[in-house]
């Protein structure tokens, strides 16, 4: 069995190779600005992940939350995905789709595209009816699961 934090971590190096990672206050807020900073990265040059909330999510290690969204700039950018609420389904659903060819269908990758699904879907969700991102990224994700499933 899989672990979902070290599928997520290779997924990351998967799609970016041998570049860094690297979190910043300056990252990419717009997908126009995140297409402006793939196309200019040098061969040495970091891709640049907002370094905000990556405390309180529901992954174990921050890192995790941080090669998340790397990745899923990746699929953004590779897909052609803005950043508007059907963008983001696209790009994380490029992501499942990702997961599928690489680790099969199994139990563990079904949980892994149901959590990038909340962190995704949900948390645009929320957004759209807030304003706001959760401040407790962990609790959000499991109540949205809970209640999600429990429909």
């Amino acid at each position: 069995m899989y672990n979902i934090e070290l599928m997520i971590q290779n997924m990351a190096r998967h799609v970016w190779g041998r570049r860094a990672i690297a979190v910043s206050p300056d990252a990419p807020g717009t997908y126009e600005d995140l297409v402006q900073h793939i196309n200019g990265l040098g061969p040495d040059s970091p891709i640049l992940i907002f370094d905000g909330g990556n405390d309180d999510t529901v992954y174990e290690a921050e890192w995790t939350n941080v090669c998340f969204r790397a990745w899923h700039d990746w699929c953004h950018y590779t897909g052609g995905f803005d950043f508007s609420p059907e963008g983001e389904r696209q790009a994380v659903e490029m992501q499942c789709r990702m997961l599928v060819t690489h680790y099969g269908i199994n139990a563990t990758t079904l949980a892994a595209c149901a959590l990038l699904r909340a962190e995704v879907v949900g948390q645009a969700a929320y957004f759209a009816y807030t304003g706001d991102f959760p401040k407790n990224q962990r609790a959000f994700m499991h109540k949205y699961l809970q209640e999600k499933f429990a429909a």
